[in-house]
């Protein structure tokens, strides 16, 4: 079941002096929410392994202020906001920059 703001599984630090530390996500289904499948704010070393996501509104993997993300050997599809707006399958910001990407396999390291 999602969250009140259409988030899978949220996985939040406490800001930049407090990253959420060593998370994995693995073998979940997530399907039918509204914005993000998963969410990763303020984390480091996250890895995100063998996920079927579907069917979500805006991103399938979003993650923004992440540090050493790894998402393996994961299926992503049916990612659509209707027929306005943007919608990913990866959309990871870090340092300042987006990484978008349509890939099943995505290491991340600074």
């Amino acid at each position: 079941m999602a969250d009140s703001k259409g988030i899978g599984i949220r996985i939040q630090g406490a800001g930049a002096a407090g990253y959420a530390k060593n998370i994995v996500v693995e073998d979940v289904k997530i399907r039918n929410i509204g914005f993000y499948g998963i969410l990763a704010e303020f984390a480091d070393n996250v890895k995100i392994s063998n996920t079927i996501i579907h069917d979500i509104g805006f991103a399938g993997i979003g993650g923004l202020s992440v540090r050493n993300i790894h998402i393996d050997k994961s299926h992503i599809k049916g990612i659509s906001p209707g027929s306005k707006g943007n919608a990913y399958e990866t959309l990871l910001y870090i340092n300042n920059h987006f990484y978008i990407g349509k890939k099943r396999r995505l290491f991340v390291n600074f």
